[in-house]
């Protein structure tokens, strides 16, 4: 889409969530969360800690949402086997497979 993403400084183009890592979402009433997919609400700007929910933070945070069918991928540090919210939304938890992508692993 960009024909020379290098002449743009200050863009970065990536495959992998940058959820809690390169940016986080505020909401109106200034509920946090991870991101703008993300229906889970991690705490409130005005709180005296601002996320509460630090395990699920922490888990996007430090990337511990890889689901196991994608272990043993050698390409799994790249793509993050698809959205981590996505899959929370439709199967339950961000550590699911995103069944919106279709899953090949290579080895």
């Amino acid at each position: 889409m960009i024909d020379n993403p290098d002449t743009y400084k200050h863009l970065h183009i990536g495959f992998k969530c940058a959820a809690a890592k390169g940016f986080f979402v505020v909401g109106p009433s200034g509920e946090i969360r991870t991101c703008n997919h993300s229906p889970h609400i991690v705490g409130h700007i005005f709180d005296e800690e601002p996320i509460s929910d630090t395990a699920y933070w922490n888990m996007f945070a430090n990337s511990y949402y890889l689901p196991s069918e994608c272990k043993g991928c050698r390409e799994v540090y790249h793509c993050d086997c698809g959205c981590r919210e996505v899959a929370n939304i439709l199967s339950g938890s961000p550590c699911n497979v995103d069944t919106s992508v279709q899953i090949k692993k290579i080895y």
